[in-house]
């Protein structure tokens, strides 16, 4: 008997610990805060920016994304751009909704605030399987999950495939949850 894993989705994570980031990225979601410039897509509730075009955060992040994506797979491109990147800061009981990024390859998030409990990172299949109950009478392989979470924590950096579904669940307690998101396309020529 042969067992073929015929589908995989990666989801890198890895930390950035940088205090002079954190600290531009908090300036710059002040100045967006004050002027109360920002947008909503997919938040409820919560503050999200605009797009932000601070050079160093914009390098800082960047650079950390394609090295984490350059260790882990064999590209066969010319260039890495940063397509945009904005600030998150969800409050209690804020969420976002379910959705991807179109127009890009692969999509992070650097966590700079979390709480302790809650504001989970959850990825769902896109695909109809998740229709077919599987899970339940297969519980605990990877190969029947409905849905993947991730525990945001400080200094937690993510890149996965923009196509992926996923949703920031809601926390519950008092402190806000800060996040900076971003995608990226693959060039070539």
């Amino acid at each position: 008997m042969a067992r073929h894993t015929i589908f995989t989705n990666s989801i890198l994570v890895d930390n950035l610990d940088n205090s002079n980031l954190k600290d531009e990225i908090l300036k710059e979601l002040k100045i967006h805060e004050d002027l109360k410039k920002g947008r909503q897509f997919s938040n409820f509730g919560g503050f999200q920016t605009l797009d932000i075009k601070n050079k160093f955060i914009c390098k800082t992040v960047g650079q950390k994304c394609v090295e984490m994506l350059f260790e882990s797979y064999d590209f066969k491109i010319d260039k890495i751009i940063m397509c945009n990147l904005w600030i998150n800061k969800n409050n209690k009981n804020d969420f976002n909704l379910p959705h991807v990024h179109p127009s890009c390859q692969f999509s992070g998030a650097y966590y700079l605030e979390t709480p302790q409990k809650g504001g989970e990172l959850s990825f769902m299949r896109n695909e109809c399987s998740v229709f077919s109950e599987l899970e339940s009478f297969i519980p605990n392989n990877l190969d029947f999950n409905e849905k993947f979470y991730i525990k945001p924590k400080n200094n937690l950096f993510i890149v996965f495939p923009a196509y992926l579904k996923h949703m920031v669940m809601p926390h519950k307690e008092d402190k806000t949850r800060i996040s900076v998101s971003f995608n990226i396309k693959l060039k070539n020529g």
